[in-house]
């Protein structure tokens, strides 16, 4: 597994609507963000020497770079910290809504 995620190629916007959080992209840019996710949740952060104990993996999306120019800013995260398991904390209401 690689210590760096693939890039997003093709179009990706995050952005909020009336009815909350809107997602969408070019079949690129989608597949691309899926493949970022599934890095997100598969990387192995013990075996990442940069990353310091309790810290967790994360990438950051930027309009304009990743996402498009109307987009939000945008963090994604996993909740697990290195060398910590999973932490319930910023960003967690610790409950799984499962949707």
């Amino acid at each position: 597994m690689k210590h760096r995620p693939p890039e997003i190629i093709g179009q990706i916007e995050i952005s909020r609507n009336e009815n909350g959080i809107f997602i969408g992209g070019d079949p690129a840019g989608l597949k691309s963000l899926a493949e970022q996710v599934a890095w997100l949740a598969e990387v192995d952060q013990e075996r990442m020497p940069q990353l310091p104990d309790g810290e967790r993996v994360h990438l950051h999306w930027h309009p304009g770079c990743q996402l498009t120019r109307n987009s939000e800013e945008t963090e994604i995260s996993r909740l697990d910290a290195k060398g910590a398991g999973l932490v319930h904390g910023r960003g967690s209401s610790g409950e799984n809504s499962g949707g």
